[in-house]
């Protein structure tokens, strides 16, 4: 019998798909995809065993197992992940959480300075290795912190040690200071008392030159007076006889006349010379301001030095106009000049039978007059000029020279007329002391 005779299409696809297959057992879909047939050869004459399942019902066998193998599968998810749980609490999570707080534990003994302690032993090889790295971690870290307070003791000792240094640098400080300030005040006091003795030495060496320069002046006029008290005594004594002549009176009080003349005159000498003195003697030993004629203050000082230094070989030439006020200090004044003129004749003139000092106005204006005290002497040596005005330096020592000559003029120029001087000079050139002075001194 035809299967195509049946008009059966589900049983003509069938067909078709076995009588395509050959022989072999197979399964396939219908052409429509409906249907799941399966076949395979039996024994007989061309007898086939077939199975035809629709794929719904397939599809729905399939859903059920997948539904039933994934229920199964989550429940044994569900279980491992359980038993996961358990066995990461056993033996990861509560090691580690002991683990953490024995790290803890030693943290806090470390960052107190005690020694650590070692990590209890762990059942785990890999925790067990995690508790000894911490354990030499914690080792490290004391020995560590040992190093560092030993270091910090030792800084802290080289502080004390430094601030106590420091301390006794500054008491040494203080003490050196008082010392120096004490010296400075023994150095001040000395050289005042210095410049004090340079000063009256001054006036002695003028007091010792006047002395002897009025012997000669007092002399005349004590011979002269007794000459004159002769005539006059002969001329009494002739009067009263009555047998006197008058050639013989005129002779007489011709006699009496020329020589009370000449006692006048060397008084009158002796006088000025006295009053020169008396003035700069006042004006030295008090140093009292007043208006003072220029000229006038240095001839009597060029006068009194004339006599005291008694070098007529060298000349004294004063230059300066008349009537040029100061309102300053003459005798500071006067004991520049005379220092300056005395250092001249000592040091410029050194080996030489004559020379001459020259003291000259460069140029005054209303402020202030510029004065050249100079010489035509050997001049001062180019390494001497920086030190000449600094004190106790002299080219003397031991020969009489102080040291203060000019030091003394350096001081009262700057600190008591509120000047400046200024020094020139070549070897073999002579001398140049500039001295620039205020009209009006300061106060």
């Amino acid at each position: 019998m035809a299967v195509q005779s049946l008009g059966d299409p589900l049983l003509s696809a069938v067909h078709a798909l076995v009588a395509k297959s050959g022989s072999s057992s197979q399964a396939a879909r219908t052409p429509d995809g409906r249907h799941m047939v399966a076949w395979s050869r039996i024994a007989g004459p061309d007898w086939w065993a077939v199975r035809v399942v629709p794929q719904s019902r397939i599809d729905e066998l399939l859903h059920r197992g997948v539904f039933w193998m994934l229920a199964v599968g989550a429940l044994m998810l569900l279980v491992t992940l359980w038993m996961l749980q358990r066995v990461i609490r056993q033996r990861v999570k509560q090691p580690l959480s002991d683990i953490t707080g024995s790290v803890e534990a030693l943290a806090e003994r470390v960052s107190q300075g005690e020694e650590p302690e070692s990590l209890p032993a762990q059942g785990s090889a890999d925790l067990q290795r995690l508790s000894q790295a911490f354990d030499a971690m914690a080792q490290d870290l004391a020995a560590q912190r040992r190093q560092e307070q030993a270091a910090q003791a030792a800084l802290e000792r080289e502080v004390q040690e430094r601030r106590q240094a420091e301390e006794a640098v500054r008491l040494l400080n203080l003490s050196l200071e008082a010392r120096v300030r004490e010296r400075g005040e023994a150095l001040q006091q000395a050289q005042q008392e210095l410049v004090q003795r340079e000063t009256l030495a001054s006036l002695g060496s003028l007091v010792a030159g006047v002395s002897h320069e009025l012997n000669t002046p007092i002399g005349n006029a004590l011979i002269s007076a007794d000459t004159a008290a002769a005539a006059l005594s002969q001329l009494q004594a002739l009067l009263a006889s009555g047998a006197v002549r008058r050639s013989e009176l005129e002779r007489g009080l011709h006699l009496a006349r020329e020589s009370a003349g000449l006692a006048l005159a060397n008084l009158q000498r002796s006088a000025s010379l006295v009053q020169d003195f008396k003035q700069v003697a006042v004006d030295r030993a008090s140093l009292q301001r007043r208006r003072f004629d220029l000229r006038r203050v240095s001839e009597e000082v060029v006068h009194l030095l004339q006599i005291s230094l008694k070098t007529p070989q060298f000349n004294l030439v004063l230059d300066l106009p008349a009537e040029l006020l100061l309102d300053s200090f003459p005798g500071a004044f006067g004991q520049v000049l005379t220092n300056l003129v005395q250092n001249a004749v000592v040091h410029a003139f050194e080996g030489r039978s004559q020379g001459c000092i020259t003291i000259t106005l460069l140029r005054s204006d209303e402020r202030q007059v510029v004065l050249c005290v100079s010489d035509d002497g050997c001049g001062i040596p180019a390494e001497h000029l920086g030190q000449v005005f600094k004190p106790f330096f002299t080219t003397r020592l031991g020969q009489g020279g102080s040291g203060l000559g000019l030091h003394l003029v350096y001081s009262i120029v700057r600190n008591v007329l509120g000047g400046e001087i200024e020094l020139h000079s070549e070897p073999g050139r002579g001398t140049r002391f500039v001295l620039t002075l205020p009209r009006h001194a300061p106060d």
